[in-house]
């Protein structure tokens, strides 16, 4: 099954998404902008569906985090 991995802060969009697509993919969300190459690194997931803004983070910050990690 392809993984999902969701960083959304608004729990409501969470859950709907979550909801949508967890009957073809194993979906995992994460909540809030810190923490995420690790969580990347924990469940190697196929698509990555990043929220604008993340706290106070944007979209673009994350992917540049991810970029100067490892993992890539």
């Amino acid at each position: 099954m392809k993984k999902i991995m969701l960083i959304e802060d608004d729990n409501d969009i969470a859950d709907i998404v979550e909801i949508v697509l967890s009957s073809k993919y194993k979906v995992y969300a994460h909540r809030n902008g810190f923490g995420i190459v690790e969580a990347l690194q924990k469940h190697l997931p196929d698509v990555l569906l990043i929220d604008n803004s993340i706290g106070q983070k944007t979209a673009a910050e994350i992917i540049d985090e991810i970029k100067s990690s490892s993992i890539l």
